[in-house]
């Protein structure tokens, strides 16, 4: 899943830099999640980490017979490595029967004391949607990219299901 490993790489460094390569990329103000069993809306864009970042290039020009360097500015949509899906967040799969709501969450982070990424955590709800009806089925606990992972595939493989 390119997805998760593009997280996975950046992750792995205190000092990664943000990736011009996205894992739901932007057309036309909506995220390109179509493939994704569970697709996410424009608004999801903060939860993926995804933002519109000023970029600086130079180039090279010829002014009065010198060359100068001349520093360029420009947006591009950028991708970091904190995934941080919050409380409440409803998510709907493409089939429109089944639904997964956050519970409580905590992003993912750098730690600094042991010099790895913090997966986060997330608990949330599996709901059974009939008629309009959303019917609990289960709670369940994992990290943010386990989550991420759900939603890209569709698969609870290594998530753990907990009490009501």
């Amino acid at each position: 899943m390119k997805e998760i490993d593009l997280i996975k790489k950046m992750a792995l460094s205190a000092r990664a830099k943000r990736s011009d390569i996205l894992i739901a990329p932007i057309k036309l103000d909506f995220l390109d999640t179509q493939n994704w069993v569970f697709p996410l809306c424009y608004g999801f864009r903060e939860a993926l980490d995804i933002r519109y970042t000023e970029k600086v290039t130079t180039i090279k020009k010829m002014i009065d017979g010198q060359e100068v360097k001349v520093k360029k500015k420009y947006m591009i949509w950028t991708q970091g490595r904190i995934i941080a899906f919050k409380d409440s967040d409803l998510i709907i799969n493409t089939c429109g029967d089944i639904a997964v709501q956050v519970e409580f969450a905590q992003p993912m982070g750098w730690d600094d004391s042991k010099n790895t990424m913090y997966t986060g955590s997330v608990m949330f709800k599996l709901y059974n949607i009939q008629e309009g009806k959303y019917l609990l089925a289960a709670r369940y606990r994992c990290d943010q990219l386990e989550f991420l992972t759900l939603l890209i595939n569709g698969s609870l493989k290594g998530i753990n299901e907990i009490a009501f």
